[in-house]
């Protein structure tokens, strides 16, 4: 028995030495739980949702796979300042001061950060947060003379590489070139040339603001996202704008198909809180949910997309603020404005 219990101690001891480092790294345990979606104990390039590049350097021996150990032995790398570990590098201790409120994305509560960041993700699953048709219908006081949407937020799309995808967003076509504003007050926390990867590549030169309850006059931290700019915005990450400020011209970079003309393609997003990752150029806010960006115009709660669907037809027809060539705000006093200039 004597011989056999020693036996059993030394090939726990073996065990911890060799498997240790992985579970006495919390980090390295919340990623790998949080990207190992079939649960076989590693990260495939597939589940990988960060950046490839550092995937190639997690991946120590190149078998196309992360484990638990090559994942805490990065972490540690990273500690000791021999380089990233995942996104946000060595877990982002350090805030930065000019993106207070951004944090690796392991470290998010209540999140489904596949459906923001995988392409592949069923429907049922987008659908679960907010990422189906609403039946929401913007119209403008005083006539408005504001460009409409022409391809809404949740439907099936029939074009290009994301053929049968739900369109996370609204289109609303406009010249080329045509400036585009920012739609409230808010701090730029994500931008991108169009170069990406994840399911954002096909959004061209995009940029992302976040909206604070003071900054929207809305009871919940809100993003915006606007892309297909046909050069990019000059604006940097950490910079706050004012409603109604010039971001940059329209565009169809990253527009895949040749008949599809510039337009705007506007996403809209909130959270449960002010923290947010990203990766890949995508921002995946805590507790984040889609939504119809016509239903930010409601100024208030609710705006789940399935609390939408289920109004009276006549309570879809939601007024949306604007700003006037003019630079007049109609009505006067809004906090969020559509994104283009109107004409009324």
């Amino acid at each position: 028995m004597k011989t056999i219990r020693k036996a059993m101690l030394a090939s726990l001891s073996l065990s911890c030495l060799l498997f240790g480092a992985a579970h006495a790294n919390p980090r390295a345990d919340a990623l790998m739980k949080s990207f190992d979606t079939n649960g076989d104990g590693k990260i495939s390039t597939d589940e990988w949702l960060g950046n490839k590049r550092r995937f190639q350097k997690i991946d120590a021996n190149g078998d196309g796979f992360v484990t638990p150990e090559e994942l805490a032995a990065a972490f540690d790398n990273a500690a000791a300042g021999a380089g990233p570990a995942g996104e946000g590098g060595a877990g982002g201790a350090k805030a930065n001061s000019s993106e207070p409120h951004k944090v690796p994305l392991f470290q998010l509560k209540n999140v489904n950060s596949q459906a923001f960041l995988s392409g592949k993700t069923p429907k049922e699953q987008m659908h679960a947060i907010g990422m189906q048709e609403s039946g929401l219908t913007a119209v403008f006081p005083q006539g408005g003379g504001c460009h409409p949407i022409d391809h809404v937020f949740g439907e099936v799309w029939q074009g290009g590489p994301d053929k049968n995808k739900l369109h996370s967003g609204a289109d609303i076509p406009a010249g080329y070139g045509e400036p585009i504003h920012a739609m409230a007050d808010g701090v730029v926390v994500a931008k991108a040339d169009g170069g990406g990867e994840g399911p954002r590549k096909n959004r061209g030169v995009l940029i992302v603001l976040q909206h604070s309850p003071q900054d929207s006059g809305l009871p919940v931290w809100s993003y915006t996202l606007y892309s297909h700019f046909s050069k990019a915005p000059e604006l940097e990450i950490g910079q706050r704008v004012r409603m109604g400020e010039y971001l940059g011209p329209n565009g169809r970079s990253g527009v895949p198909g040749a008949s599809r003309e510039p337009h705007l393609h506007l996403s809209a997003f909130i959270g449960e809180s002010p923290r947010y990752a990203v990766a890949n150029d995508t921002v995946v806010p805590e507790g984040g949910r889609f939504i119809d960006p016509i239903a930010l115009f409601r100024g208030q709660l609710p705006m789940d997309t399935a609390l939408m669907r289920e109004l009276p037809a006549e309570q879809k027809l939601i007024p949306a603020a604007y700003k006037r060539k003019s630079g007049e705000i109609v009505p006067a006093g809004a906090k969020l404005i559509w994104p283009f200039l109107c004409k009324g």
